[in-house]
């Protein structure tokens, strides 16, 4: 019989962080991801980001349904299909949000305070700014600040300060507001995930056994109580049996899947699929969100920007330079700064974060517009809009429907008009002046408020931050409680980012890793 003490279902962000703490027991813990290894040269090297990106590399290859409020518009949403999931494939932006998008208590969770959370956050990370009140210096996770160099990464913090926003050294420290410099999950030259600084020093240890390209098609149950999973391997059905539990660390979209394919969701939906219904819980699927942006795009003269490394004798010296120093332009993603503003001077918080790309970039994403010139994202920091991940079909390899429901609150399109005036006001400054930028999106000649709303309904797009589907909370609606148990059923779990009551103003990939250990702290003392 193939069993183990631990099964965790993806060896994602989540995943490899709490089977490395699970472990430490000397219980023993199978690992099943769906994707390969992560050992590749795109993913090693932070500029890999871009192809990556481009061709939906090494990812789950989901797509939003038709977005009523975008014009019909679909999205692809890639995710992660890979040892250390979207960590492995994700921009590599350190953040973790505002110290108001971690008080959690408004759900019923009266351990889950800013307070609370800044210890683990500390205890996580390796800063480069070392050990300070806001920062931990011998944390598994290695971050790097690239430091402010390029002259069009110089010019965004002028223009910020001429424009009359504050400069701030750490926007993740004792203040969020200003504008400053970006760190970045990579150490000495290399993207740094969980796989990296979690699960390969645990997979020394007997006790762990990772199996990849080993999809989950549902969890096994006995009675009340989740007792392993079925998956597929090899062109195999296999079955393993876990003693102290199983954990969803499958990620926003699919953890919500497995659940309805296990019986556990929307009954009225399961019935329509032919699944027999274990749960009726509605909040299976409901409550997802995520962060939408409006990009502003300026040429420059100058042959300055990424667009230099098109050139085939330009990429062949960058490749080699990587290879033998893990260094040049192929060690940075082409981000070095990031601002956060409000858009409103009645705010308590900034919501908006403000990010440059050193380069222009189609808006389908595949690939770099071909002339010289930079943009400018301006990102939501706390959509209100609310959608929802519900089965397709019963069959385990078929997508789930995906629907963001994206800016059907219409204040946030009124923010996003504020964001792109913003913009202008940087893009106008002194600074950007002198490099003679020029606008050529949304374009000068698009200044009137039904013309600016018209061009974000056409234009706005996602930044792949998705979270809530199995919200955690203790009202009729949560998914699992405080201590990552779904409601109602033994020996099952939920740790990744569908957990999060709120959608934190950052990236996902840090605010999911403390969630994590907190996660493990939390079960190995059960």
């Amino acid at each position: 019989m193939d069993s183990a003490d631990h099964v965790i279902i993806g060896a994602g962000t989540a995943g490899c962080v709490l089977a490395a703490r699970l472990s430490q027991t000397g219980d023993r813990v199978v690992v099943l991801e769906a994707g390969g290894s992560d050992r590749n040269l795109l993913i090693r090297a932070p500029g890999g980001i871009w192809p990556i990106m481009r061709h939906g590399l090494f990812s789950w290859r989901y797509e939003t349904a038709p977005q009523s409020h975008l014009g019909g518009r679909r999205f692809k949403l890639t995710r992660g299909k890979v040892l250390g999931g979207s960590g492995s494939t994700n921009g590599l932006v350190y953040s973790r949000g505002a110290a108001i998008d971690w008080d959690w208590r408004e759900f019923g969770l009266p351990e889950w305070t800013p307070e609370s959370i800044l210890p683990w956050f500390r205890q996580v990370e390796s800063h480069p700014l070392g050990s300070t009140a806001y920062h931990g210096a011998d944390g598994p996770m290695r971050l790097t600040r690239p430091g402010t160099s390029h002259a069009l990464s110089l010019a965004f913090l002028a223009a910020a300060h001429q424009s009359g926003f504050p400069l701030n050294e750490d926007t993740d420290g004792e203040l969020r507001e200003g504008f400053g410099p970006l760190d970045l999950m990579v150490f000495r030259g290399r993207r740094w995930s969980t796989a990296d600084a979690y699960l390969r020093p645990a997979l020394r240890r007997p006790n762990v056994d990772l199996r990849l390209r080993a999809q989950v098609l549902r969890v096994l149950f006995d009675g009340g109580r989740a007792v392993g999973a079925e998956y597929r391997r090899g062109g195999q059905q296999r079955q393993i049996w876990a003693a102290k539990g199983v954990y969803l660390c499958a990620g926003t979209f699919h953890s919500p899947q497995l659940l309805q394919l296990s019986g556990i969701g929307p009954a009225t939906r399961l019935r329509d699929m032919g699944i027999a219904v274990l749960r009726d819980k509605p909040g299976v699927g409901a409550g997802l969100r995520d962060h939408i942006a409006v990009t502003l795009k300026c040429t420059v003269p100058q042959p300055i920007t990424l667009l230099r490394y098109r050139q085939p004798w330009r990429l062949a010296l960058a490749v080699a330079q990587y290879l033998l120093a893990h260094s040049g332009p192929l060690a940075n993603p082409g981000f070095e700064v990031v601002g956060f503003a409000r858009s409103r001077r009645s705010l308590a918080w900034p919501d908006l974060r403000f990010q440059l790309l050193q380069a222009l970039m189609r808006q389908d994403r595949s690939g770099m517009i071909p002339a010289h010139g930079f943009q400018i994202r301006a990102s939501l920091a706390r959509p209100t809009s609310t959608g929802s991940v519900e089965l397709a079909s019963a069959d385990p390899f078929e997508p789930p429907r995906i629907n963001q429901n994206y800016l059907s609150d219409p204040e946030e399109i009124a923010t996003l008009r504020e964001a792109i005036h913003i913009m202008r006001r940087l893009c106008a400054a002194p600074a950007f002046a002198a490099l003679h930028a020029a606008e050529i999106e949304p374009g000068r000649a698009i200044v009137e408020k039904d013309a600016l709303d018209e061009f974000i309904r056409s234009r706005a797009d996602p930044d792949y931050h998705s979270v809530g589907t199995c919200r955690m909370g203790n009202d009729a609606t949560a998914v699992v409680d405080g201590r990552f148990r779904v409601h109602d059923l033994e020996g099952l779990f939920v740790v990744d980012a569908s957990v999060f009551p709120k959608l934190v103003d950052a990236g996902t990939f840090m605010p999911t890793i403390v969630v994590a250990e907190r996660a493990a702290a939390m079960l190995s003392r059960t």
